[in-house]
């Protein structure tokens, strides 16, 4: 008796395994995966990046905590010359095939020129979202936007948007993009549809598709060539928000012109970088510079309505040239010094950029 409940008691868990690959293997989703038992150790990671920048007194803070499958990445920006900051704050959660996550989000920005007229906005949102990997590098997600937006004149206190936005969206991601080493590698491309409804509560009506691509292209002699394009476009417009509005200038796009002195409904935007490490292996103290680069930039780009982001008229262009060098401290916390002139294909004074940004990780 004892040797036969010994038998039914191994033979109940083969059982039910068999039970239950009979029932899922014909679910059409699932016909072909393969079934596997892992048993993966608990990885932590931990990193901070720390970039300040002048003359615009730029200062962004970025940090990802992982816990196995978890996610969490924290960024914030504060401009003291332009009176500006944001702050992000996105949880994930990673599956084999799935991931979802929610994306928390608060911008100001204190003096803006709108209309002619110096103005305060402010814009926050709540985004859940959930994505499936088509493959190790593609993913597509979906997201629904749920945020309020304020802005108003500084000089005559008149309202000049308020209101809700409930903004489902759809994207396509792809990213082999790699930016751990002086050598960066690799290609992302995006494109994401944003619908604003306002039967669901919204007071906002419009639809636009947003195309990012960045790619790293490498000619010789380990010399590389950064390309970034970017399109956003309105599919409709019945009322948009004015934070959504695209921008031009300054140390994000267009470095030869003022921080977003063009403003529009549409953006075309192109950037050339071509980048001439030299390395140097030297040590100082408790560290060491390993490498030296040189930059030229080009930039080129237009904002405007939708009827005319397609004519050549209103296209500006930037262009510069800079070097970087890279100091790596304890082995772990790696130094960015950059410094770039900048100028505008027009009759102005050219821009001069200093940037330091660190970046350290730490995993066990």
């Amino acid at each position: 008796m004892k040797e036969r409940m010994h038998r039914i008691k191994y033979a109940f868990p083969v059982f039910f395994f068999v039970a239950c690959t009979t029932l899922i293997a014909p679910l059409p989703m699932l016909r072909g995966a393969i079934y596997e038992a892992k048993i993966e150790e608990t990885t932590i990671s931990l990193s901070p990046a720390v970039e300040f920048m002048l003359p615009n007194g730029s200062i962004d803070v970025l940090l990802r905590h992982t816990l196995g499958r978890s996610v969490v990445d924290f960024s914030s920006k504060y401009d003291f010359i332009e009176n500006y900051m944001y702050a992000d704050l996105n949880f994930s959660y990673q599956f084999t095939r799935y991931y979802f996550g929610l994306d928390l989000s608060d911008n100001i920005n204190f003096e803006e020129m709108l209309f002619g007229q110096n103005s305060l906005q402010r814009s926050r949102h709540m985004m859940p979202y959930v994505g499936y990997r088509l493959s190790k590098p593609t993913s597509i997600e979906f997201s629904t936007k749920f945020g309020s937006n304020y802005a108003v004149s500084i000089d005559n206190v008149n309202t000049l948007d308020s209101g809700k936005d409930v903004t489902p969206m759809i994207g396509i991601h792809y990213s082999t993009l790699e930016e751990t080493t002086p050598a960066p590698k690799g290609t992302k491309i995006s494109l994401d549809v944003s619908k604003s409804l306002s039967m669901f509560g919204g007071d906002y009506d419009y639809t636009q598709a947003d195309f990012k691509m960045e790619d790293i292209l490498y000619p010789y002699d380990g010399h590389y060539v950064r390309s970034k394009l970017r399109m956003g476009y309105p599919l409709a417009i019945q009322r948009k928000p004015l934070t959504e509005i695209y921008f031009l200038g300054g140390y994000e796009l267009m470095r030869g012109y003022k921080y977003r002195e063009f403003l529009g409904d549409s953006i075309l935007y192109l950037q050339l970088d071509y980048n001439i490490p030299l390395p140097a292996v030297k040590s100082l103290f408790n560290g060491v510079f390993d490498v030296i680069s040189w930059d030229m930039m080009w930039e080129t780009g237009k904002t405007s309505t939708r009827e005319s982001i397609a004519t050549l008229e209103g296209f500006r262009s930037s262009f510069g040239a800079g070097t970087s060098c890279y100091l790596t401290l304890f082995k772990t916390v790696r130094t960015k010094f950059t410094m770039s002139v900048n100028q505008a294909v027009d009759m102005r004074n050219p821009v001069v950029y200093f940037s330091v940004s660190t970046l350290s990780y730490i995993r066990q």
